[in-house]
């Protein structure tokens, strides 16, 4: 009898996650920016994207619908490497305003395939040969990349021949989650 108590329990608990939208569980918003600049390639082959700051509180725990947070699109050089391992970087940990820092990366040893800027909508494109890249944009004089391809590539992004990859690269050091 406990056992099935725990069972229907758990489904009750399982079931009211399933079944929250994704308004109720994160900031509102959020799909208005997300991916509203893909009508903007011009490109054939290489990578596009939206480079979004998050500053505030994103914490759906214990009142999802009261967020404090703030998403907007922004100015950023967004830098190209070639694929670069978390072993081919130097972290360095930099302190932005006196209560709060962050880690950044000092020195990357791979190779700088191209550069460009992203515009006041965050939108950026860049023409690339088919390959594998990382993606890092500039922070406080320091590069900056928070996603990985299983802790192994930094923003790990492949370009494919004739194709062209989006993404869409997050800014967080500044957001609670």
């Amino acid at each position: 009898m406990i056992k099935r108590s725990i069972l229907v329990m758990l489904c009750i608990v399982v079931c009211s996650f399933i079944s929250c939208d994704k308004e109720a569980i994160g900031p509102a918003g959020i799909d208005d920016i997300s991916g509203s600049n893909e009508n903007r390639v011009s490109i054939n082959q290489g990578i596009w994207g939206d480079v979004l700051f998050w500053e505030g509180n994103f914490m759906p725990m214990p009142y999802p619908d009261v967020f404090s947070g703030t998403i907007s699109p922004v100015i950023r050089t967004i830098f190209i490497h070639e694929a670069t391992r978390e072993d081919q970087v130097t972290w360095s940990y930099v302190e932005i305003e006196p209560c709060c820092g962050a880690n950044f990366i000092s020195e990357i040893s791979t190779d700088l395939v191209a550069a460009t800027q992203s515009d006041d909508r965050g939108f950026f494109e860049i023409e690339l040969p088919a390959g594998r890249y990382s993606i890092f944009v500039r922070e406080h004089g320091y590069l900056y990349a928070n996603m990985f391809d299983g802790r192994v590539y930094i923003f790990p992004v492949e370009v494919r021949e004739g194709e062209v990859t989006g993404i869409q690269f997050d800014i967080t050091y500044k957001a609670y989650f």
